[in-house]
């Protein structure tokens, strides 16, 4: 999987990813892309039953936060570690969702969840976008000093 051949072919898929670790880390890439389709399976075909599309997702994100912190697939732990943080962030997300569904009658509460998920969104694409430019800035400075 490190040939140059490979990596020319699929390289962008699979470039942060660790396959001298061990089984479960090889399968990030697939676990990954059956996430996005069971994502896709659940919106669609459960369209009728919005408390089975809840737990579906949350179950889903669940099992995924548990796989990257069992397998750590990815090459270096800062990047395991943000994977891990967005990941979480996501899934208070799909909590959120339940406070926007006719389950929760109060709309002051579902105004206030509102302005709540906007600041975690908010505060997941500050993160990354810190991460970003810290990681950019440090590959600068590193191939500057060469």
């Amino acid at each position: 999987m490190t040939s140059d051949a490979f990596n020319r072919k699929y390289g962008v898929i699979v470039e942060e990813s660790n396959f001298r670790k061990d089984e479960s880390s090889m399968r990030h890439v697939e676990a990954f892309l059956i996430r996005r389709l069971i994502f896709a399976l659940i919106i669609v075909f459960l369209v009728e039953m919005p408390f089975f599309q809840i737990q579906g997702l949350l179950y889903m994100q669940m099992f995924y936060i548990i796989y990257l912190g069992l397998s750590r697939p990815l090459a270096s732990n800062e990047d395991n570690n943000a994977d891990m943080v967005n990941e979480s962030l996501l899934m208070l997300q799909v909590y959120h969702i339940i406070w926007f569904t006719d389950f929760v009658n109060e709309p002051n509460f579902k105004y206030a969840a509102g302005w709540s998920s906007v600041c975690v969104t908010l505060l997941q694409i500050l993160m990354n976008l810190f991460r970003m430019g810290y990681k950019s800035v440090k590959e600068s400075v590193a191939s500057y000093r060469k």
